[in-house]
């Protein structure tokens, strides 16, 4: 139990873009209201947000971004900003896969958000489209195993993360949570499909262009498809793909809204992507009744579980794919998917104030 009053330090100071800033949005907006504890916030000078209530002090903390400098900053940095200001917290929180040092024997939680780390696959160091995935995938454990102790527990938004970070690491299973991010998931009807062509079959990949995203698989499948009614969407800059020929439109990155509207036109969501965190895009698309095909890997079997218009494909067979996709039939719909949440934020700030 964490006597109060208390103070909680948070340490944010990487999350300044992307979903890593939506994990920090979500964590202020579900900080609980309770006077008698008082949470410090480190967060980059980059991003503009507020403070949800007073209890809440966000710090920013400047030149930490280089991984040289943050990983001073988690083993140095904080400890002496403590010591400086007097304050001796009563818990410590990372919301960005490393831990940090306080210099005091407290509880230390990190929300661990990236898979990265625990996969099996291989990178070079040599080639520079793979330098930082091998860098995620060979030095980043180190840096993991620097700040975990006894006093660890983990946080991991699938099953699959916590059997592999358990596995990885050494830890057992009993100190690592499973919480559910918070989803808004659209619904059906709410705006209006896309104006897309009626005469062909429409498949939608919403995905940036790394190359563990795996967008080859899915051209090389419908180059051999002999038909030529379907047509891939792709949110990647015009020009990304321009090998992949007429088949292929690419549409930049989307709204929310546009990409709602996406869904609700397209007769297919594919998704062959081979790391992935927790695959949101599948939620969304099943939210919609959207038939989707992803790769059979294990985050897209635990976070399509139960969904009747999910299949599942190899995800470098390319045959496989096309023998998918050529299954695809027009505007086909299944029930809107509900998935089961294993637990919310409100799960997470109980366990870390001591309050299960």
């Amino acid at each position: 139990m964490i006597e109060e009053p208390g103070t909680i330090v948070v340490n944010a100071t990487a999350l300044d873009g992307s979903g890593a800033l939506t994990v920090l949005r979500q964590f202020l907006a579900a900080v609980p209201e309770n006077d008698r504890i008082e949470w410090i916030v480190f967060i980059s000078p980059d991003i503009e947000i507020e403070s949800p209530r007073a209890t809440v002090r966000l710090v920013p903390v400047k030149g930490v971004k280089p991984m040289i400098q943050r990983l001073k900053w988690d083993m140095f940095g904080v400890r002496r900003w403590l010591r400086r200001e007097g304050i001796k917290p009563a818990a410590a929180i990372s919301l960005q896969n490393t831990g940090f040092r306080t210099g005091y024997n407290i509880p230390n939680y990190i929300y661990y958000h990236q898979s990265i780390t625990l996969t099996p696959y291989r990178w070079s160091l040599f080639k520079k489209s793979e330098r930082k995935l091998w860098f995620y995938k060979n030095v980043y454990p180190i840096v993991i195993r620097l700040f975990l102790n006894r006093r660890t527990r983990i946080f991991v938004q699938l099953e699959y993360i916590k059997e592999r970070f358990a596995r990885k690491f050494r830890i057992s299973s009993n100190r690592i949570y499973v919480i559910s991010p918070l989803i808004h998931l659209p619904v059906a009807n709410d705006i209006p499909p896309m104006d897309l062509p009626q005469d062909t079959i429409n498949l939608f990949y919403p995905a940036t262009a790394f190359s563990y995203k795996n967008h080859s698989v899915v051209i090389d499948a419908l180059n051999r498809i002999k038909s030529r009614k379907f047509v891939l969407w792709l949110t990647v800059p015009e020009g990304t793909f321009a090998f992949a020929g007429e088949r292929v439109r690419e549409v930049g990155v989307l709204s929310f809204d546009k990409m709602v509207s996406m869904y609700a036109a397209v007769d297919a969501v594919v998704f062959p992507s081979y790391i992935e965190t927790y695959g949101l895009p599948l939620l969304e698309a099943a939210a919609l009744g959207v038939p989707v095909i992803a790769a059979d890997l294990p985050y897209a079997r635990e976070v399509l579980d139960g969904y009747a218009g999910g299949t599942f494909v190899e995800y470098s067979n390319a045959d496989e794919w096309a023998a998918a996709i050529g299954k695809i039939s027009k505007k086909r719909r299944f029930p809107p998917f509900e998935p089961e949440r294993k637990a919310s934020w409100d799960r997470l700030f109980a366990i870390i104030t001591h309050k299960c």
